[in-house]
């Protein structure tokens, strides 16, 4: 997908010596194109982020444990 939506991003991603790099990198570039939301798994959310989900029409959520405030949030 990223050679194809992204090419001038993968050639760059060759010269990125740590696999975590390069995820962060795909997920802001992700992000900037198509918007949306993104909270790592170790953030802990002081209120609800339910106003803020409400904004999109569709969505993809994980979670690490049902019921959890560390929540991942791609539209």
């Amino acid at each position: 997908m990223i050679k194809l939506k992204f090419p001038k991003l993968a050639n760059l991603l060759k010269k990125i010596p740590t696999p975590a790099w390069i995820a962060d990198i795909v997920r802001y570039k992700v992000l900037y194109e198509y918007g949306g939301l993104y909270l790592d798994t170790d953030i802990r959310a002081n209120r609800s982020v339910e106003p803020l989900l409400a904004k999109f029409k569709s969505g993809f959520v994980v979670c690490e444990r049902p019921r959890t405030n560390n929540v991942v949030f791609l539209v």
